[in-house]
């Protein structure tokens, strides 16, 4: 039953959004490396050279942030904006930025810790008392003494049977020891 719930779970909830995220990911990837290549063309191009970096100050602050953007690779910046994008992100803002959302998390988290601790406790508990009957019943005699004991009290018993009658209509079939 455990394993069906996890593998549900995945096939409902992890698996669409590793899907969903990949595809989003090919496709920033493919972006970044268009503009990646854009830039190189700047820099490359006449206006990223160093007479017009000199002569407008718009044009060479242009090219350093340029500069900036071509030192991340494709692939980093894909996964820098999948991030910057993605619901993850949403979703830890959500928690982090509101102080109502970071009080009840902060009571979930306790309740857990304490539920956590309450179950180990009670666990606990449960193998203190399984060792003392453990104990107990390793302190007890053992079956063959118990047998002994039994085989015994039988021949007693015996002695005592003709005296008491085990059956009403026994009474007149007495024996006398």
């Amino acid at each position: 039953m455990k394993s069906f719930f996890i593998f549900s779970l995945f096939s409902i909830v992890v698996l669409p959004f590793f899907i969903f995220e990949s595809i989003r990911f090919h496709s920033l990837y493919e972006t970044c490396k268009k503009i990646h290549h854009e830039n190189e063309m700047l820099l490359a191009g006449t206006d990223c050279n160093s007479f017009e970096r000199h002569q407008f100050a718009k044009k060479h602050k242009m090219c350093l942030e340029i500069e900036e953007e071509q030192k991340i690779t494709p692939f980093w910046c894909a996964w820098h904006r999948l991030w910057n994008e993605g619901e993850p992100l949403r979703v830890w803002k959500m928690f982090t930025e509101s102080y109502w959302m970071l009080l009840g998390l902060s009571c979930f988290i306790i309740y857990m810790c304490f539920s956590s601790w309450n179950h180990t406790k009670t666990l606990s508990m449960q193998k203190e008392m399984y060792q003392e009957t453990l104990a107990t019943v390793q302190s007890l005699p053992r079956l063959e003494h118990i047998e002994e004991h039994h085989e015994q009290n039988q021949r007693h018993h015996h002695h005592r049977i003709g005296l008491v009658p085990s059956r009403v209509g026994d009474m007149d079939h007495r024996r006398f020891a």
